[in-house]
């Protein structure tokens, strides 16, 4: 019996852990679901006007330092410096379930540079 419950607390453990993310390249139009994700991002280039979207099995403070962000915002605007010059990126990372819906650049301009949820546009406040 105990042996069961051990099996159960990891088997829900697991499940907790892994999120679905929203995964679409600026190379193609085909928009996939990745599972068992530690966390989701979208990634913005203001100087092409292109988004990327997907998802990375490694908790971020092992992955790399671009995933490192020091602010409480969802996404943060950094200067990555690239082989030619240097380039603007914006970063976005959440710990939900499908929480990087793949916008556009332009999308994500209108929405005030962030991808959380807008409720204000629902018509009398229903969910």
């Amino acid at each position: 019996m105990v042996i069961f419950k051990l099996a159960l607390i990891s088997i829900l453990g697991a499940s907790a852990m892994a999120l679905s993310c929203y995964s679409l390249s600026p190379y193609s139009n085909v928009v996939e679901v990745k599972h068992h994700q530690r966390f989701c991002y979208s990634l913005f280039s203001p100087s092409e006007n292109s988004a990327s979207h997907g998802g990375q099995t490694v908790h971020p403070a092992k992955a790399s330092k671009l995933w490192h962000l020091e602010s409480s915002k969802d996404c943060v605007e950094k200067i990555i410096k690239a082989v030619e010059a240097e380039r603007s990126l914006y970063i976005c990372k959440c710990y939900e379930n499908m929480c990087n819906y793949p916008f556009s650049f332009r999308e994500f301009a209108a929405r005030n540079f962030t991808i959380k949820p807008d409720y204000s546009h629902l018509v009398n406040g229903a969910i």
